[in-house]
């Protein structure tokens, strides 16, 4: 379910990736709509997601994000969260009729989080 990603990249953070759901919304919505998607990549600053390919997501907006991911080496059940505000970075269409989300967290996570080692 979780792996490190061996792509290179300029991160300094350490990077897991994971396929777990993620809900995004904007705050211009009246009845808190969120939007579910899928979380596949994470650092302490970028969580990078899967949505549908109607998902309204525009780079420069802000999304109020909610995800989990996993934290600590030993227990697989020990588990972080993330609620706040994010700005989307980058928007790609892939293959499948979906979008690859790239969203810079407001707020970085403070906590560890899980990854294997390589």
């Amino acid at each position: 379910m979780h792996k490190e990603s061996s792509s290179p990249n300029k991160r300094r953070d350490k990077r897991v990736r994971f396929f777990w759901p993620v809900w995004v919304g904007h705050e211009r919505e009246v009845n808190d709509v969120m939007y579910r998607g899928k979380a596949v990549d994470l650092t302490k600053q970028v969580v990078a997601i899967t949505v549908p390919g109607t998902t309204p997501v525009c780079v420069g907006e802000a999304l109020l994000t909610r995800f989990s991911f996993p934290k600590g080496d030993t227990n697989m059940f020990d588990m972080g969260d993330y609620k706040g505000w994010s700005e989307v970075v980058r928007v790609e269409s892939d293959l499948h009729g979906n979008k690859r989300v790239a969203l810079k967290l407001k707020s970085p996570i403070k906590e560890e989080y899980y990854c294997q080692p390589a």
